[in-house]
Parts: C-alpha cells; structure tokens; sequence
C-alpha cells in the first residue's frame, strides 16, 4: 500500500462527512425557510453565473435530467426569478434568462453563505484560510472535470451511510 492511500482514505471519509453533513443542513433549511425547492436555485444559481442558456445546456451544465430542471424552472418562471425568452439565434428555442429578482435573490444566498463562512471560519489564521480557499479551489476544478460516472463511489458510500 502507497503512503497516499491513508491520505486518500482520510480525504474521502471527511468528504463523505461534509457532504452528508451538507444534505442534512440543506434540509433543515429548506424546513425552515419553507424552501422546498432547493435544487431549483441551484439552477438559478447556475443562470446567474453563465447567463442565458437553453433548458437542455442548463441541464447538462449542472449534471441533471431535463426532466428535473423543466420542473424546477417552471417554478423560477412562477415565482418570478427566471424567464423565458426567445433565443435570437434560433427563434423556435427559448432562452431561460434570471430576472432581477433572481438576481437579488442569489445575491441574498451569496452574502448570508459569505457570513457563514466568515462566523465559521473567523477562528482560523488568516494563512489556513488562505491555503484552505486555494486547496477547496484546486479539488473542485478537479472534481468538476470528473466525469458524473467517475462520481458514482460517493452516491454508492453516500447510501451505505
């Protein structure tokens, strides 16, 4: 056994444990706020830093069944936070365009997510910020260059948990 693997162990259990700890605050939220759609400002989210896109790239670009993200439009549409508008290029299309509600609103989860980090993290030496937010930066370019199958051990772990 390489002098990696206890390392590699130890990253994917703390990963393991930070995104089931994540699933768990998520909901607690989303009972709290009454926000049950969650997944739906993740798209919104996703409209705000790529701009206008169809529903199909909208659904590639974040890894879910268009199916999924046509429900979960259909309720930024609804509530106001996203449009639907012509796509110039190809009038038959549509573009799914955030409105500048959607904009307030993922700039409210920005900031009230930025006070969390700042209260969380406040306690630590500015250099472990520092090499932490350059570390996080690093595996998740890694992370979102893998492939949705090469993803597939965490959901396994994630269930066995």
């Amino acid at each position: 056994m390489s002098t990696a693997q206890p390392d590699l162990a130890s990253i994917g259990d703390a990963l393991h444990r930070l995104t089931r700890t994540i699933h768990r605050r998520k909901a607690q939220l989303a009972a709290e706020s009454g926000d049950s759609e969650w997944a739906a400002h993740l798209l919104l989210d996703q409209l705000f830093t790529s701009g206008p896109l169809r529903a199909a790239t909208l659904a590639d670009s974040t890894f879910t069944d268009p199916s999924t993200v046509s429900r979960h439009v259909a309720a930024l549409v609804r509530d106001g936070l996203v449009e639907r508008r012509a796509d110039p290029i190809d009038g038959r299309a549509s573009l799914l365009v955030i409105t500048d509600a959607g904009v307030r609103t993922v700039a409210d989860k920005r900031s009230r997510r930025t006070e969390w980090l700042t209260e969380m993290l406040e306690p630590w030496p500015a250099e472990d910020r520092a090499e932490f937010a350059r570390l996080m930066e690093k595996f998740t370019l890694a992370m979102e260059s893998q492939s949705p199958a090469s993803v597939a051990p965490m959901a396994v772990s994630e269930g066995n948990h």
